[in-house]
């Protein structure tokens, strides 16, 4: 998993790059929107694969998390 933090906007993006994510990712993940909210400040999701997208939705994290959407390919990528 690889953290950007913005320092102006108070905003933590987590590229997660997991093949098998499990629950001790999605642990790290709700404690690292705990941190940002209580900072003031927010965390975002990129590059999420279905399989944590699905276990996020499981356990009830998928509306609390800011999972960006998947970018769709463009012609000729």
């Amino acid at each position: 998993m690889l953290l950007i933090v913005d320092a102006d906007t108070e905003e933590i993006v987590a590229r997660v790059d997991a093949r098998r994510p499990d629950l001790a990712l999605v642990d790290s993940l709700a404690r690292l929107q705990l941190d940002a909210r209580r900072r003031g400040g927010r965390l975002r999701l990129r590059n999420v694969t279905d399989e944590l997208r699905g276990l996020l939705e499981l356990v009830g994290l998928a509306d609390v998390l800011a999972v960006e959407p998947r970018r769709e390919p463009e012609l000729g990528e």
